[in-house]
Parts: structure tokens; sequence; C-alpha cells
């Protein structure tokens, strides 16, 4: 099974504790993110092996998460859409952007096999929603540099929305 489809497996079968998590965490982007690591049961592989030189006067970047998922590095950014925002979408995909450009120019063989995973937890201006043509066509964009995107509503008629798929459409798991 590729490892796509695991990850959005392992999201199906643990949705209804990842819908939680909203009651649970209240709205806290460092709380909620490692209570979802818990929940989908990720381990952290060694730090130093996800932080990366900075760039334009920044001294390092770090994602939220690194793992090794099925033998490919998984790098996770987690985001958190407030009220009557949509910035986390802007700095999932920014953030996104850097972690696979440096990622890409590793010299070592071993380090091309990879994949950045943005997850947005959005209470934001689109919460309860799904994301239209136009959006979805836009963060598609950046499928080409190794960038996807999973989106949880967090707010009622909960659904995660991702991009995983390998065709050019979104699912929507309720």
């Amino acid at each position: 099974m590729n490892i796509k489809r695991c990850i959005i497996e392992n999201f199906c079968n643990k949705k209804d504790k990842i819908f939680q998590l909203s009651d649970l965490c209240g709205k806290h982007e460092k709380e909620i993110g490692k209570e979802l690591f818990k929940v989908l049961g990720w381990n952290n592989l060694n730090k130093k092996e996800c932080k990366y030189n900075g760039l334009f006067g920044w001294e390092s970047f770090e994602p939220d998460k690194c793992i090794d998922f099925k033998g490919q590095l998984l790098i996770i950014e987690v985001k958190k859409v407030t009220e009557k925002s949509e910035y986390g979408y802007w700095h999932a995909l920014i953030q996104g952007m850097i972690y696979s450009f440096l990622q890409s120019k590793s010299k070592e063989e071993t380090c091309k096999k990879y994949l950045v995973l943005c997850i947005v937890l959005d209470w934001g201006r689109k919460a309860g929603q799904e994301l239209n043509d136009q959006e979805r066509c836009f963060i598609d964009k950046f499928k080409k540099e190794r960038i996807f995107f999973i989106r949880i509503n967090m707010v009622k008629n909960k659904f995660i929305e991702h991009n995983l798929t390998n065709k050019d459409e979104w699912e929507v798991i309720k």
C-alpha cells in the first residue's frame, strides 16, 4: 500500500478521537498538535535529522514533527486557523515550501525520499465548509514539491479533507 493511502487510513481509523481534540485541547496549537500526534501513534525521529539551516537571516527551521513512516521521511507542520482568519493556510504552505526546498538539497541519497504534510486545524473563516475548486487547485500546485494538505474542520459537522490521493481530486472523510 502506498504511503499516502496509509496516512489517510490512519486518519480515517482515528477520526473520532481526532475530532474530540477540539473539546479536549481547545485552540492551543502546540498542545493540540502534540495530542494529535499521540492519537495518530506517530513517534519522533532524532530531531537533528529534521533541523534545517535558516534562510533570509533566520537561524534555523524545525518542523513540528518528523517521523519515519513506512521507510519514508514524513515532515509535518501543524497549523491552527483561528476564527475570522485564514493565516494558518499561508503559514503551513510557506513552511512546507521551505522544508521541501531544503530537504531536496540534501546530498544524502536516503534523504531524497520524503514528503511534507501540512495539517491545518480549522476554526477560521472557511470552517464548516469544504474548500472550493479554486482553493483546492491552488493548494494542489504544490504536490509536485511533495507538499500535501490534510485539513481538519474543527467546528460543528466535523470532517477531514485531503489531497493525498494520486488523482487530482480531494477526498472528504466524515
